[in-house]
C-alpha cells in the first residue's frame, strides 16, 4: 500500500460517463495502492460501468476475503441502514440522471426508464450488500466551505497572478 487513505471515486467519475477500462483502473489504484476504494451512493446508482466494475472475479474475490472492509460507500444522509432504492427515490426531482443518454431530470424519465433504473439499482445493492462494505455517513455543515474560503482570502500571505503583476487578494468581506 503507497496511500495511506482511501481513495475516492467522487460523483464526477459518473457524471463524466467514464468508459469501463477507466472506471475498472481507478478501482484497481484504489484496492492496489490506497488503504480502500471509497464510492458514493450516487456513484453506485448512476454510473454506467460500476455494476460491471464490482462484479469482476477477481474483485469480488478480493473484496470477500483479504480485502473485506475495503470497499467503503460514503453519503450524505446514507449510513446503509437505507438501501439504495430508497436513497434513489429520496433523490429530488431535479437530479439529473448522467446514465442515461439523455441526461434527463429524475422527474423527467419515462416509466421504463425508471423500473430499468431501479432494477440496475437492486442489482447493485444486492452486490455491494454481499461485499460487506464498510459504510460512513457524509457530515457536511452548512457553511464548511465559507470556514475555508474566509481566512484565505483574508490572509495577506496569500497572492495572485494577473498578466504579469502580481497582486495580493482582494479584502470581500463575507456575512
Amino acid at each position: 500500500m503507497f496511500l495511506k487513505e482511501n481513495l475516492l471515486l467522487s460523483n464526477c467519475d459518473s457524471t463524466r460517463d467514464l468508459k469501463f477500462e477507466e472506471l475498472l483502473k481507478r478501482f484497481l489504484t484504489g484496492l492496489t495502492f490506497a488503504n480502500g476504494i471509497i464510492v458514493t451512493p450516487n456513484m453506485l446508482i448512476d454510473s454506467n460501468h460500476i455494476l460491471k466494475v464490482l462484479d469482476r472475479g477477481n474483485i469480488t474475490k478480493y473484496l470477500k476475503e483479504d480485502g473485506q472492509g475495503k470497499l467503503i460507500i460514503r453519503g450524505v444522509n446514507f449510513d446503509g441502514s437505507m438501501c439504495l432504492v430508497e436513497y434513489f427515490k429520496q433523490l429530488p426531482d431535479s437530479y439529473i440522471i448522467s446514465s442515461l443518454e439523455r441526461k434527463p431530470k429524475k422527474s423527467d424519465i419515462t416509466k421504463d426508464e425508471l423500473d430499468n433504473i431501479l432494477r440496475k439499482i437492486d442489482t447493485i445493492q444486492k452486490l455491494t450488500r454481499s461485499l460487506t462494505p464498510t459504510f460512513e455517513k457524509a457530515e457536511i455543515a452548512s457553511h464548511s466551505l465559507t470556514h475555508k474560503i474566509i481566512p484565505v482570502l483574508q490572509s495577506s500571505d496569500h497572492m495572485y497572478f494577473t498578466s504579469e503583476h502580481i497582486r495580493p487578494l482582494a479584502k470581500v468581506p463575507f456575512y
